[in-house]
């Protein structure tokens, strides 16, 4: 349960930081397609313009604006790797989802005493838990979790085995 309970809290890190591209991606499209429609507007105005001098009769603006609206529309679909990113982080979800609901389902057979911690002679668990993660103490992001962290993370004592 303790290698389930590390790997939740990291796909929940990178869940969080997909998050934050996703939106920043998303904010960055929207101001990048109001630039184009102030581009289109302007080329627009500058043609009415040059028209008018001329002595032609001016289009007409809906056409315009039905022009610059299907440019605007066409920029902001989504393309293909914007699928591909919708599917990899629903599948990232479904994977935390799934880790999740296996750590409570462990936590609920420990509370009903279906599942005991084994007992070691040599060793604690804390001590087995600093050696399992040692090698991720290197990596700098996400910072690496102590047993404490652990301890609080998995304690369901305050919840119901319903509610589990």
């Amino acid at each position: 349960s303790v290698a389930l309970w590390n790997w939740d809290f990291l796909l929940s890190t990178q869940l969080n930081i997909m998050t934050v591209m996703r939106k920043t991606k998303v904010e960055r499209k929207v101001l990048e397609a109001q630039a184009l429609r102030e581009q289109e507007e302007k080329k627009v105005a500058e043609t009415q313009m040059r028209g008018k001098k001329k002595g032609k009769k001016g289009s007409s603006s809906s056409k315009n604006s039905s022009n610059i609206s299907a440019a605007v529309a066409s920029y902001m679909a989504p393309s293909k790797e914007d699928m591909e990113d919708n599917v990899e982080y629903m599948l990232l979800g479904l994977r935390r989802t799934l880790c999740r609901g296996i750590v409570r389902f462990i936590a609920a057979l420990n509370q009903a005493d279906v599942l005991q911690k084994p007992k070691y002679l040599f060793t604690t668990h804390e001590i087995r838990f600093l050696k399992r993660f040692e090698s991720f103490t290197v990596i700098e992001q996400p910072p690496p979790l102590s047993y404490g962290d652990f301890e609080k993370g998995s304690d369901y004592s305050g919840v119901s085995q319903e509610e589990l």
